[in-house]
């Protein structure tokens, strides 16, 4: 079946927490709903330097990338990790005349497979707009992951 990725909004790390168990959606979070193929680890990592400028390395330095905020239990197949805030300002800073444009370059850095920017433009869209509302809640945003 492969990983399973749910980007969602939630006030701070312990709210974000509760969606554990069911997911973000289940329990209430505004949510990109489950996706394949783009983890919040090199996926979003190469988005944020598309988006900032920086290297991936410089990104991945940033104390809340991938950083697991579950506590450890015994079922290691799912988790949720903290996105960057520097990620979802930089999200909510993409224009629709710019969408198109940040796709086709951050599909240039996928490592498998050469995705058409359009359908890497419309996840992109969607992200954007998730950000938007997260930036306007003073919210952060996050993924939980199921493997």
């Amino acid at each position: 079946m492969g990983n399973l990725y749910e980007y969602f909004s939630a006030a701070d790390d312990a709210s974000a927490v509760t969606a554990l168990e069911t997911g973000a959606e289940d329990a209430g979070f505004a949510s990109l709903g489950a996706v394949k193929g783009i983890g919040p680890d090199i996926g979003l990592g190469n988005l944020e330097a598309v988006l900032t400028g920086l290297s991936f390395d410089q990104v991945s330095q940033d104390p809340r990338f991938e950083a697991v905020i579950t506590p450890e239990t015994e079922d290691e197949g799912t988790w949720i990790v903290a996105l960057t805030d520097r990620l979802r300002d930089g999200l909510a800073g993409v224009t629709p005349d710019q969408l198109l444009t940040i796709a086709e370059r951050w599909a240039a850095t996928f490592e498998y497979g050469n995705p058409k920017p359009d359908l890497v433009a419309d996840f992109l869209g969607r992200l954007v707009d998730l950000a938007i509302q997260a930036q306007a809640r003073k919210h952060r945003l996050y993924c939980w992951l199921s493997l």
